[in-house]
Formats: structure tokens, C-alpha cells, sequence
């Protein structure tokens, strides 16, 4: 039964399929659109492998991770029992960190694995609903010093203690109560300090010695902030009766999901049961034939012709041979089915006289590729490298699609479509 539903699922057959994490690791599909963790995972190394299923096409992927207490009192009993117990409880904590975080997960697992970022993503569920933050230099650099004059030998909750003051059996027989920053952060609750601490982990100012009974060490950057090379941002602790309701986060969640022109979106469509269509005859799996991102570039650029077609992306002599004339076919008669009038745009509108300046639409009765022609001069014609970098550089200062339009006389789909190229855009 479970290699029918893997067969189902890579051929496009059925569109979301629940697996357990060793038969899920074994799917080799392209373009999974979401994954979905229904419980809590045993550690970011597992989850970060367990999400790298999605997105191999290169297009967006979404993941969503849903847990709960009970996730960690069964997930912390096998911890108990396993045979590197410290260990695998520590990197429970982590995943749990992770879960609850208040700064860019993106960052999180790149500090994780040892790559530091400064640079938040801007695409995970944290970037897109920020908490505020704050300059919290003094308090990093606070937490830092009592790391490093404690010879980096300390964990979360004596490096709370040193903070706080607190003349812990721990502190005393290590000495703690005498160094220079001891109680230098008694005026902060010792729950905020140990928020602030996680974020600091989160952050890659410090990071957890595994080997080293999870003593606590200062980074590079960390040493950059102690040093006041570079300055800290904390996020403010918000409070439970303070977060964001599941109202709100529904309506940022709709407003993340990217609009599709409705008419691209049906042409879409139907290249993929298409698609679909032609994997079943020819026994294959149905990314073989086109990615995703494939029939997203044929539905925005339409070409008409197969040498249009074979200037798609993701599209070589090959494939044009061999699936070419359906799709063209496909799209060529989309077009005369929806063909509609369109306006021209809104410069060209501006340099009419006032005779065929009422006139706001291109005669209906031409070709989609002849309208394109008419409304810009470059449409169709072949880009060049002078004309990749003007539109990489134009797009870096901020220029808008539709000026982009304008400026480069191609229409916005062709605009879209060689930004994909260029990386610029997924």
C-alpha cells in the first residue's frame, strides 16, 4: 500500500499524502509545495533534513511546524532512555527553541550549523510579523562579559545567577560572586534574562559547547558586540495576553500568499493536467516532463511557437522535441478561447491626440503575439547580456514592474520571468 501511495503521489495523482518521517525522507518528488510536521521533531538537525523534501524545483515551499507539550514529555522520555542522554535532550531544547522563537528562523538554522548570519530573511513567519526591538548593546554586553570572566565555563543558569546576583552554592564554590560583572544585571527579571540569552543563541552571539557539559561560548560576532565593534537588537518580551490574535495571523497569512494574474492562473492550470497527462502516457513522473517553475514561466510568457517555447526556462532541445507542438497547441488555443481586448498602456494612452485617444484598446481581432508587438517594441525579441544587466541594476534600485515595462518595452509577464532567471524573484 505504501509504494501505491508513493506512486500516486510523485505522478500527480493525489496532491498532499501523510507518511512517517522514514517513508517521507525516501519521497524523491521536486515539487512539494508544502511540508507539514504534525508533531514536534527530535532535534533542527532531523527537521532541517525532514524540510529540505520541499522546494527542489526552486520554487517556494512553505513549511509549517505544529506542536505541543505532549510532543515534548514523550520526545524528553525517549531522550531519557537514549544513550546519549545529555546530549539529545539538549538538542530537544534547541528544536524547542527554535518552535517559540521571537527572531528570523532562517537565522536560527544557519547559526545552528555554524554559519553566521547578521541578515534576517524576510520570508519567515517572524519576518513577516516582526516583534519590536530594541537596542539591547548593554544588556548583550553585560551577559557576554560574565560568559567570558567566567571562563566561558558556565551554562544558562549560572550565567542567570552571575547576572542576578544570586549567591547559588554553584557561584560560590566557583568563585562567580567575585568577578567585576556579578550582579550587573539585578534590576532585569531572571525569566527575561533567560530570554535574552536564548535570544543571544538565536542570534549567534553565543553558542552551547555540546562536548563541553554545554558550557556557553562567545562567538566572533559576540566579540564584536562586547567590544562595541557592532551594535545589538533584542526583541522586546511580549506577553501572553499581548500576542497576536489567530485572526490577525490568518490575515497575515493570506496576505504572504502571492497573487496570480486570474487568467495566468487557469492557463497554469491546465499545463499541468496537461502535464499530467503526458507523464501517465509515457510512465514517468510528471516533474520529468516540466518543473513547476517551467509551466509558471509558459503561463506568464505564452510563447506561441516552438522556438518561443524552447527559450523558456527550464525548457532544452529535448523537451521541445518531444512535448513541444501539445503545449504550444495548449496555449494557442487558451488564447483564442480568452482572447481579450487590452488597453494599452498608460504612456503610450498620454501621446494619443485627441482624435484616437478614446480608442484605449489594441484591435481585438489580432493575434495575442501581434497585440504584444503593438502595445511593446521588444516583446519577443531575444534578451541581451547588455539588457540583463540594465534590468538587474534597475531592480536593485527599486524600480517597479511596471516601470520596468516601460523602460525595457517588454510586458510584465516577460519582465517576471527573466527577474526568475536572473534569481531576483522565485
Amino acid at each position: 500500500m505504501r509504494a501505491v501511495a508513493d506512486l500516486r503521489f510523485i505522478n500527480d495523482r493525489v496532491n498532499v499524502i501523510c507518511a512517517t518521517i522514514a517513508f517521507g525522507m525516501g519521497i524523491d518528488k521536486s515539487n512539494i509545495r508544502f511540508v507539514i510536521h504534525y508533531n514536534l521533531p527530535k532535534s533542527i538537525e532531523s527537521f532541517y533534513q525532514e524540510i529540505g523534501r520541499g522546494g527542489r524545483d526552486g520554487l517556494p515551499t512553505e513549511t509549517i511546524l505544529f506542536y505541543n507539550v505532549q510532543d515534548l514529555i514523550t520526545l524528553r522520555s525517549f531522550a531519557e532512555e537514549s544513550g546519549q542522554r545529555e546530549i539529545n535532550i539538549e538538542k530537544l531544547n534547541r528544536m524547542q527553541e527554535y518552535a517559540e522563537a521571537q527572531v528570523c528562523r532562517r537565522r536560527i538554522l544557519l547559526n545552528y550549523f555554524g554559519e553566521t548570519s547578521e541578515c534576517s530573511c524576510g520570508n519567515c513567519d517572524v519576518c513577516k510579523n516582526p516583534p519590536q526591538h530594541f537596542d539591547g548593546s548593554i544588556l548583550v554586553q553585560k551577559a557576554l562579559s560574565a560568559i567570558k570572566r567566567c571562563n566561558e565555563e558556565i551554562g544558562f543558569t549560572i550565567a542567570v545567577d552571575v547576572l542576578k546576583g544570586n549567591f547559588s552554592p554553584a557561584v560560590i564554590a566557583k568563585g562567580y560572586d567575585k568577578i567585576k560583572t556579578f550582579a550587573s544585571g539585578r534590576d532585569v527579571p531572571a525569566n527575561d534574562w533567560r530570554t535574552y540569552l536564548l535570544q543571544m543563541l538565536q542570534m549567534g552571539y553565543i553558542e552551547i559547547a555540546y562536548n563541553e557539559d554545554n558550557h556557553l561560548k562567545v562567538t566572533p560576532l559576540g566579540e564584536d558586540i562586547l567590544y562595541g565593534r557592532k551594535q545589538a537588537q533584542l526583541s522586546v518580551i511580549v506577553r501572553e495576553d499581548l500576542r497576536v490574535t489567530k485572526r490577525k495571523r490568518k490575515h497575515i497569512m493570506e496576505e504572504q500568499i502571492a497573487g496570480t494574474a486570474p487568467d495566468e492562473e487557469l492557463l497554469f492550470e491546465k499545463l499541468r493536467a496537461l502535464r499530467k497527462t503526458i507523464a501517465e502516457e509515457i510512465g514517468k513522473p510528471a516533474y520529468i516532463v516540466l518543473s513547476d517553475k517551467s509551466l509558471h514561466a509558459l503561463a506568464s510568457e505564452k510563447p506561441t511557437n516552438l522556438f518561443l517555447f524552447g527559450n523558456t526556462y527550464g525548457i532544452g532541445e529535448h523537451k521541445k522535441t518531444q512535448f513541444g507542438e501539445r503545449f504550444v497547441d495548449l496555449i494557442c488555443n487558451h488564447l483564442r478561447v480568452n482572447r481579450s481586448p487590452e488597453p494599452v498602456s498608460s504612456i503610450q494612452n498620454q501621446a494619443m491626440d485627441e482624435d484616437t485617444a478614446t480608442m484605449s484598446y489594441i484591435n481585438p481581432g489580432l493575434s495575442y503575439m501581434d497585440r504584444q508587438k503593438q502595445l511593446y517594441s521588444k516583446a519577443y525579441a531575444p534578451w541581451t547580456e547588455e539588457e540583463e544587466k540594465d534590468l538587474l541594476l534597475y531592480y536593485q534600485q527599486g524600480k517597479t514592474i511596471a516601470e520596468l515595462v516601460e523602460i525595457f518595452q517588454r510586458n510584465a509577464g516577460a519582465i517576471r520571468s527573466r527577474l526568475r532567471k536572473l534569481d531576483c524573484i522565485m
